[in-house]
């Protein structure tokens, strides 16, 4: 049986203003793998057959996130204080988790990138074919390329990567695909099984990743809509999850109490923004790496209810929260501009 010398390391964090969090203990570098116990181990109170896998966890960042401080560089500062390596992407597209590729049981998969209105706006192009980009995108190890259009945004899968959830738009973005085939092939591809469930009424995005979210392979949280009347949509995904065996858990969703903005207004304040379709009061789009959690907050007061209902779906976590109340103006929230990777040593 293989054992590996953990350590851990405090930090105290004086730069930024990061409420609720102020100082940060320095995670676990290495994680169990749990498809690969077999023999032998205890860890805690539970024990299990094997050994232990050394991992190391990479988050990638765009730099042009950067336009954001309050959202880069507490991002950056916690991820290198917890002991997980961070990969700053030279890209004006902040969406990093839209194109890079997606992490399976076996691999990688690098679906085709034509996100929603990509050929109107600079900002969100990138050349896979570039030097850049081929370098990039060559880290990889067994890399495998696809022609389907799906956004990273629009896979949310299970811890164990067996199970991924993504909404029936990716059905308009691959019309050359008949509905049982394009979901026959995610499934070889992922090697998971695929739940569709609509995307959002008038959310011609559609991204999985603004709905739900996973706790364990058993459970799942799903946006509490009753602030602004579309519960009949949450009935129809609710009994989509649930015929999959997902236990459902309501997760606070404060889209309801955005400040009020004209498309005018958001074009002077954001120049970067590409289609005015603001995240705002999506906190469900939490970015979890780890067991370390960054919530997204919005200076209201329901904010508490939102890091209280995180503590007690994760509770072996830790919690960094960041101001996103301009970020999410652009349409996205810290599952979106992140884009992590469990890597063997």
């Amino acid at each position: 049986m293989v054992l590996l010398y953990l350590f851990k390391e405090i930090y105290t964090i004086n730069n930024y203003n990061i409420p609720y969090y102020h100082s940060i203990l320095r995670h676990d570098l290495y994680y169990l793998d749990l498809h690969h116990l077999r023999d032998g181990l205890c860890y805690g109170k539970s024990c299990f057959k094997g050994i232990l896998i050394a991992m190391k966890e990479i988050v990638y960042i765009a730099n042009s996130l950067n336009r954001y401080p309050l959202v880069y560089n507490p991002l950056i500062t916690n991820l290198k204080a917890n002991g997980i390596e961070v990969e700053i992407l030279d890209s004006t597209n902040i969406w990093v988790r839209d194109y890079m590729p997606i992490q399976t049981k076996n691999g990688f998969i690098k679906f085709k990138y034509k996100t929603l209105a990509y050929d109107e706006w600079p900002q969100l192009k990138i050349d896979p074919e570039s030097d850049y980009w081929l370098a990039v995108f060559g880290k990889f190890k067994n890399l495998i390329n696809t022609d389907i259009i799906l956004d990273g945004g629009n896979c949310q899968m299970n811890l164990r990567r067996d199970v991924a959830v993504i909404t029936d738009v990716v059905f308009k973005n691959n019309p050359e695909y008949e509905k049982e085939d394009l979901i026959n092939k995610l499934t070889e591809l992922l090697d998971a099984k695929v739940i569709i469930i609509p995307k959002e009424y008038e959310d011609e995005l559609g991204h999985a990743d603004g709905i739900v979210k996973f706790i364990d392979e058993h459970s799942i949280l799903l946006n509490d809509y009753s602030g602004y009347g579309t519960l009949n949509y949450r009935k129809k995904v609710a009994k989509i999850l649930k015929s999959n065996a997902l236990k459902i858990i309501d997760f606070p969703n404060y889209y309801h109490l955005m400040p009020k903005m004209t498309e005018k207004e958001f074009r002077a304040k954001y120049p970067y923004g590409d289609d005015f379709n603001p995240a705002w009061g999506y906190a469900i789009n939490f970015f979890k790496v780890a067991r370390l959690i960054f919530a997204p907050i919005f200076n209201i007061k329901e904010d508490k209810i939102t890091i209280s209902k995180i503590k007690e779906c994760y509770p072996d976590c830790r919690v960094v929260t960041i101001n996103c109340s301009d970020l999410s103006m652009e349409g996205g929230l810290l599952n979106c501009v992140t884009r992590e990777y469990n890597i063997t040593l």
